[in-house]
């Protein structure tokens, strides 16, 4: 017997299909992270973040996520060329790269901030944000599983994103 998923989660983008519901769980800053021992570790002022991402050595997630998509985004539309040093599947490998060596990468604020030894660097203008929701079918049926999930994401994702609106 197969199983039926009720809704999927993932980064929302601006417009999606018109029998999509969509419930925004939160706003998800991003950040460049480097080592302790990366020339970048210790910067307090807000550096500019086209210059440094169009310099850096980077690690990013490969182009299979809309992670790494939404951030290509925002380099094509501000005519930033990333270098990219390597790609990978995992961002357990990303952090571990990033704390070992002199690689920066980009990952949500969340994330950088769990890992000991990243340190975030402070970038101006700041880089984009994105959104994190759930999607379901309209007027499809809504199990009580369904929105007790609903439920707890939105709790969590309050405790873990900071949420900032546009």
């Amino acid at each position: 017997m197969g199983v039926c998923y009720n809704f999927n989660i993932a980064l929302a983008t601006e417009k999606h299909p018109d029998d999509i519901d969509a419930q925004e769980l939160c706003i998800e800053s991003l950040s460049l992270a480097v080592g302790c021992d990366h020339d970048l570790a210790h910067a307090t002022a807000p550096l500019n973040s086209i210059e440094v991402l169009s310099r850096e050595p980077m690690v990013m997630l490969n182009t299979n996520y809309a992670l790494r998509r939404h951030i290509d985004s925002f380099c094509f539309n501000n005519n930033i060329k990333l270098t990219i040093a390597m790609e990978a599947t995992s961002v357990s490998l990303i952090t571990d790269v990033v704390r070992l060596g002199r690689l920066a990468t980009i990952l949500p604020d969340v994330i950088c901030s769990a890992q000991p030894r990243l340190h975030q660097i402070p970038m101006t203008p700041e880089l984009p944000r994105h959104i994190i929701s759930l999607f379901f079918r309209k007027n499809a049926y809504k199990s009580p599983a369904t929105f007790a999930f609903g439920q707890l994401a939105s709790n969590l994702t309050s405790t873990q994103c900071r949420t900032k609106h546009f």
